[in-house]
């Protein structure tokens, strides 16, 4: 498996804006919480402070989400022929059915390795990554074990069970008889933890992506991290 990380720079990049984005949503309803502690007031979140918690959450895992796309449209040389084979060819249907030459008469002019690229990039840019499956069959797709990931899916899995809850149920019971789950401190600091945890699932995507020259040493950096013990706890 060979790649160039310079590649990846732009949504590493952007990844990380988009954590610090995350995080600066936190510090608003942490700072509110010091303020009032500071006043000797109540130090209970305010409802307005619970929904930025909320907002916070899905926005952590869109920013985890767009990332893993854009790089797994990146790296299409890494797909095997099984993997190919369930794509569907690009400008088509949905999923991967068997199509004739006439299929293939929008693409002439376009060799076999830019239909490839094509079809994988329209395929990866409608995928979501919503459970700990979607995460295994990407490791899986892209040959990667999945050992130095381990550590990290509780945490996902938590991450993109509140995000379901709130997108699709404003955060409220499924019958809709009780009012929003209230945050508590332990909330924000269990958001911060996850917030370690997406980048450092990315950083050991990136090192196993690396090439092999450099791949062994950035996998033992990110083991050493004291972000990745963090993450880990």
């Amino acid at each position: 498996m060979q790649t160039t990380l310079s590649r990846f720079t732009p949504f590493i990049e952007r990844l990380q804006r988009n954590v610090g984005r995350f995080y600066a949503l936190l510090k608003q309803v942490t700072g509110a919480q010091k303020e009032r502690a500071l006043q000797g007031k109540d130090a209970k979140d305010t409802e307005t402070e619970r929904d930025i918690l909320r907002a916070s959450v899905v926005f952590l895992h869109a920013g985890f989400d767009d990332y893993l796309r854009e790089i797994a449209k990146l790296v299409v040389g890494l797909y095997t022929s099984e993997v190919l084979n369930e794509i569907p060819l690009c400008g088509g249907a949905n999923r991967a059915t068997k199509f004739s030459l006439g299929n293939l008469a929008s693409h002439k002019g376009l060799s076999v390795n830019e239909v490839i690229t094509r079809s994988v990039r329209e395929h990866f840019q409608k995928r979501s990554f919503n459970k700990r499956e979607d995460l295994l069959d990407l490791l899986t797709q892209l040959r990667i074990d999945r050992a130095d990931f381990e550590p990290f899916f509780s945490d996902t899995d938590w991450l993109m069970t509140w995000r379901h809850r709130i997108v699709h149920q404003a955060d409220c019971d499924e019958d809709g008889s009780h009012s929003p789950i209230e945050f508590g401190g332990k909330d924000v600091q269990r958001l911060i933890r996850r917030g370690s945890t997406i980048t450092m699932f990315a950083s050991f995507l990136n090192a196993h992506l690396a090439p092999d020259g450099l791949r062994e040493k950035l996998l033992q950096h990110a083991r050493m991290s004291p972000l990745g013990e963090h993450a880990k706890r």
